[in-house]
């Protein structure tokens, strides 16, 4: 039983039940289905009551219906707010992979802490907009949806994509990243050695787009020029053997003017410098 009163809301004895028995798995995001579990005995009507009553009082937040994340004791009392971005990132929709920046900062190489977390599904979604945060869905045809794993996260079991898919979802879509090509710059370099290169090029592949082939080789060439990186010329013939035919811009979605870089049929409307900006 609660005795801290006045410091803790008061829990009904069925609100106990459910709340410690997830405190006791180490749950951190919860479903509706997964609270019944623990009282299957209890009606729907009723448990949506208690988990009301549950979030009123701070022991639960509601993400989403039927998504609940719960709340440490100590932040109960606190009154504190609790926001497991990945965890409820995980809970958002199905199938799913974390991607592009968030899936940066899953893997320990993100610079900076940003509100919006990109995910993305085979399945039409709108972004979700919780608190100061916004879930953003890059939606792709299910030939597209490949290179990611599962993986656990504190107490968690996620999916996000791996270091080169992560790239080749950047090249695609560099909106999606905080510092756009200067982060795959800088990750490219500091992660040289661990990167899967045939991985990379079988991505390229599969994804079938002229345009990130370029994009890819022209960022490469740049760090390579500069010296960052020693990359074998067989890569390099690779990639450019599936180069676009026509000019496509660097960065997709800025102006459509720029350096013409013949080499890759490239415009570089990003800025040669920006790419190593971040080194």
């Amino acid at each position: 039983m609660l005795i801290n009163k006045g410091k803790f809301p008061k829990l009904s004895g069925l609100e106990q039940e459910i709340y410690f028995n997830l405190v006791s798995e180490d749950r951190v995001v919860v479903s509706f289905d997964e609270i019944k579990k623990i009282v299957p005995k209890t009606s729907a009507g009723t448990l949506r009551v208690i988990i009301h009553r549950l979030t009123k009082k701070g022991y639960l937040s509601r993400v989403k219906r039927g998504v609940f994340i719960l709340v440490p004791l100590f932040l109960v009392k606190e009154k504190k707010d609790y926001s497991p971005l990945i965890e409820i990132a995980s809970r958002m929709t199905h199938p799913y992979y974390l991607s592009h920046y968030t899936a940066l900062s899953v893997h320990g190489k993100a610079l900076h802490t940003m509100n919006t977390l990109f995910l993305t599904t085979t399945k039409w979604i709108k972004n979700i907009e919780w608190k100061d945060y916004t879930f953003k869905f890059n939606v792709v045809d299910k030939k597209y949806f490949f290179g990611f794993r599962e993986v656990n996260y504190g107490n968690e079991t996620i999916f996000v994509s791996d270091m080169e898919k992560t790239i080749v979802d950047i090249l695609r879509k560099p909106g999606f990243c905080a510092d756009g090509f200067a982060e795959i710059g800088r990750v490219v370099v500091l992660n040289f050695e661990d990167l899967n290169m045939n991985n990379l090029l079988d991505y390229l592949y599969r994804m079938n787009n002229a345009s990130l082939y370029g994009r890819l080789g022209y960022i490469l060439s740049v760090l390579s020029d500069e010296g960052f990186i020693n990359i074998r010329k067989s890569f390099f013939k690779e990639i450019r053997k599936r180069s676009p035919k026509n000019y496509v811009l660097l960065f997709p979605s800025k102006e459509k003017k720029g350096t013409l870089i013949k080499e890759w049929r490239i415009i570089d409307n990003y800025g040669r410098g920006t790419i190593t900006g971040l080194l």
